[in-house]
C-alpha cells in the first residue's frame, strides 16, 4: 500500500510591483541615452588639402590689406614688377610716415644697377610741384609739350644726387626757388643718354608710388596714437 503524499506548502504571494518614480524614471532613461551616444563609433575627419576657393578668398583678403597701387608698368626691359622687386629689394626703408610730416621729405637712396647706377630720390613739397607745373606752362603751349617739360622739371627736383655727384638745389640764395636755376638743371639733365633719363624716370615713378604706399600704411597708426 502506498504512503500518502505529503501536502505541498502553499506558494508564496506574489511580491507587490513597485512603481518607479518620475524622476527615477527620467534619470534611468537619461543615463541609457548618453550610454549609447558613448558606445557609437566616432566619426573620423579627413584633414585634406585647403579647397582652392578658399585659397582664393584668403589671396583676395592679403590683397585688400595692401594700399593700391596706381602704378602702370610698361614691361618693357627695366620696366616691370620683377625689376621693381629687385631694386626695391636693395633699397633701405623708407622710415615712417611721421617723417614725412615732422621735415616735410623722404629721401631714399635707390641702388637702381647695383655697383652702376645709384641715384638719391627726394619726396617733393607741394610748392615745388607747383613752381615746375607753372614753369612748364609758361614755356610751352602745347599739352604734350607741358607734360613732358614738367616730368623732366620734377625729374630734376627730386634727385639729390647720381652716383655721388651732388645737384645743387633750384634755389636763389634766399632759399626761393628760381626758374633760371631749374632750366639749368632740366637742361644739363637732358645731355644724359636717353635711356639713362628713362630709367631715372621709372624709378622715380616706383619711389613716389612707395611714398604714398608709407602714407596709406601709417597714416591710420599716426592718427589713432
Amino acid at each position: 500500500m502506498a504512503a500518502p503524499e505529503e501536502p505541498q506548502a502553499p506558494a508564496p504571494p506574489p511580491s507587490p510591483k513597485r512603481e518607479l518614480s518620475q524622476q527615477m524614471a527620467s534619470t534611468i532613461g537619461a543615463f541609457v541615452k548618453d550610454s549609447e551616444q558613448l558606445n557609437q563609433p566616432e566619426e573620423r575627419i579627413e584633414l585634406d588639402e585647403i579647397p582652392d576657393h578658399i585659397k582664393e578668398e584668403k589671396a583676395e583678403e592679403e590683397k585688400k590689406r595692401t594700399p593700391p597701387s596706381s602704378v602702370v608698368y610698361s614691361y618693357g626691359v627695366y620696366d616691370n614688377p620683377d625689376v621693381r622687386a629687385e631694386v626695391e629689394a636693395r633699397c633701405e626703408e623708407l622710415g615712417d610716415f611721421s617723417d614725412l610730416l615732422l621735415t616735410g621729405r623722404v629721401v631714399q637712396e635707390v641702388p637702381i644697377l647695383e655697383d652702376k647706377i645709384e641715384v638719391t630720390y627726394q619726396s617733393l613739397i607741394a610748392d615745388e610741384t607747383w613752381f615746375a607745373h607753372r614753369a612748364s606752362i609758361r614755356k610751352f603751349t602745347d599739352r604734350r609739350e607741358v607734360q613732358t617739360w614738367n616730368g623732366y622739371a620734377r625729374l630734376a627736383l627730386s634727385i639729390k644726387s647720381v652716383n655721388s655727384h651732388e645737384y645743387i638745389p633750384a634755389v636763389d640764395q634766399k632759399g626761393n626757388l628760381d626758374e633760371k636755376l631749374l632750366d639749368e638743371r632740366v637742361e644739363a639733365m637732358l645731355q644724359l643718354p636717353e635711356h639713362f633719363i628713362s630709367i631715372m624716370l621709372v624709378n622715380l615713378n616706383w619711389f613716389e608710388d612707395r611714398v604714398q604706399q608709407l602714407f596709406s600704411n601709417d597714416y591710420e597708426l599716426l592718427k589713432n596714437g
